[in-house]
């Protein structure tokens, strides 16, 4: 097993044993006198909706918590690409995609959800404002408008030092 399927490093991997096999297999060790290393890499993890620290990175971008955690290059020296994570998933060029309909934003509770085929990302709350100030004007709802301002208050996602620096505490 590769290991790459791991989603919380807090937790030890059902397919493996879960914990009631760790604890089997720490005993066994302590009877042989021998010791274990756990090799914990935070960014050899599955990616997915599941991982709840590569989600977080995904909807806040370098101000979440583990935006160190993952290889991700902050300050591309290209600079519409600084400050964002490109995921090769579509199967044509953006604006094809987006013109056919494959390209779709979805609600679930709290969260809006960008979904194109099987693959499912969270939306930074940021650029939500523009898209609900338009869907409460279409429909005259001032609580849908309400929320779009708020949206559109919320600081830009960034880093108060660099991101590429292990002791950055993003905000």
């Amino acid at each position: 097993m590769h290991g790459y399927d791991v989603v919380d490093h807090q937790k030890v991997n059902d397919e493996l044993g879960g914990e009631e096999g760790h604890q089997r297999f720490s005993q066994r060790l302590s009877e042989l006198q021998l010791g274990q290393v756990l090799d914990i890499v935070p960014n050899h993890m599955a990616i997915g909706h599941e991982n709840r620290y590569w989600w977080d990175v995904l909807e806040n971008g370098p101000s979440s918590r583990y935006a160190t955690w993952f290889d991700i290059d902050w300050h591309s020296s290209e600079v519409k690409l600084q400050n964002k994570v490109l995921i090769p998933v579509l199967g044509d060029q953006y604006g094809r995609t987006l013109t056919a309909g494959q390209i779709q934003i979805e609600q679930q509770g709290a969260e809006f959800r960008v979904r194109y085929a099987d693959h499912l990302f969270p939306l930074a709350p940021q650029p939500l404002a523009s898209i609900l100030q338009k869907a409460a004007e279409s429909l005259h709802d001032d609580t849908l408008g309400f929320i779009a301002d708020s949206l559109s208050r919320l600081p830009i996602a960034g880093c108060e030092r660099s991101c590429d620096d292990p002791g950055t505490s993003p905000r």
